[in-house]
């Protein structure tokens, strides 16, 4: 159902149940929109069903919930070398009772199959797992956190807190100061910080779940805390006899793309992870060992006691080592 909010006369009727924020506070969704958009819109349409997600455009509204989302744009797909796709299920909104930006991923299923191993794993869409995980990983640092609700007629729908930050995919292809800095002085700190970001996974993997979707372009780094985290859980997957290993091959393709700059000959113990590397990991924990190790003797202590004592790379650092000494 679409409600139409528009700039009435003000002798008209008071606005329907949707467009109030507040106990008995009637709000002019025109004029709040003006403030969040740059324009004032001559009508704002509130969506209270949300299949219909291509038609829900920047400057409409969705009531949830009880709360009202105003829609700000339509986020855009950055990786397997598309040119920002638009995810049209994907809404960047603001929370109009507190101003809080927001990502609100609407329901949209598709499946297929991926040759993997000479075999071929089933691959689909589950907003009821991303659901379940966003409890699961409630209050864990390394993942994006949010909720669930239905709309109207029962569609699930996330609604997810943003994460102000560059994907590790574009901080890792686009590196400040050039390759040979990135490679000799920021490279170490980023794979410190990419630790607890596997750690993620563990925590997943030890509770029976996965993330589902493992790449690059799904790990956010955190402008605020400068941690790792991971976004979109609404991929699943079926692989019989081995539930984890999609995320253990892509935590190891994002390290290969992360060493694979040239890294490999100013870090020769980083070979291991390039491309092309025979090595295999039966489960994430592996995976996690070996990088630290290779850390370990990559970087002297004096080196690593250059990275501030609250960030995420000495952070991640101090934890390993108290785990493994």
């Amino acid at each position: 159902m679409i409600a139409n909010a528009t700039t009435n006369d003000p002798r008209a009727a008071a606005p329907p149940a949707a467009q109030r924020i507040g106990p008995a506070a009637a709000i002019d969704l025109c004029t709040v929109a003006e403030r969040h958009l740059g324009f004032r819109p001559a009508a704002v349409r509130v969506y209270e069903e949300t299949g219909s997600f291509v038609a829900i455009d920047r400057g409409d509204a969705l009531r949830l919930g009880g709360r009202t989302y105003l829609v700000t744009g339509t986020v855009r797909e950055e990786g397997f070398g598309l040119e920002e796709q638009p995810k049209y299920w994907v809404k960047r909104a603001v929370d109009l009772a507190t101003g809080v930006e927001k990502i609100v991923k609407l329901v949209f299923l598709e499946q297929f199959d991926l040759p993997f191993g000479g075999r071929r794993v089933r691959c689909f869409r589950s907003p009821a797992k991303e659901a379940r995980l966003l409890d699961v990983v409630r209050g864990h640092p390394q993942f994006m956190a949010g909720s669930s609700v239905r709309d109207r007629v029962g569609n699930l729908v996330r609604v997810i807190d943003f994460i102000p930050g560059p994907s590790l995919e574009r901080v890792a292809s686009s590196p400040p100061g050039g390759d040979e800095a990135y490679v000799r002085e920021e490279l170490p700190r980023l794979l410190w910080r990419y630790l607890p970001c596997m750690e993620g996974l563990r925590f997943l993997h030890e509770r029976g779940e996965r993330h589902g979707d493992v790449r690059a372009d799904h790990v956010i780094v955190d402008r605020g805390s400068g941690l790792l985290r991971w976004i979109d859980f609404d991929y699943d997957f079926e692989c019989p006899g081995a539930p984890f290993v999609l995320d253990v091959h892509g935590a190891g393709s994002i390290l290969a793309s992360l060493v694979g700059r040239g890294a490999v000959d100013c870090h020769p113990g980083l070979g291991r992870f390039a491309a092309g590397s025979r090595r295999s990991y039966a489960g994430i924990g592996e995976l996690i060992d070996d990088l630290g190790d290779a850390l370990s003797g990559l970087v002297s202590p004096r080196g690593l006691d250059g990275l501030p004592a609250d960030s995420a790379g000495s952070v991640a650092r101090s934890e390993w080592r108290a785990r493994h000494d």
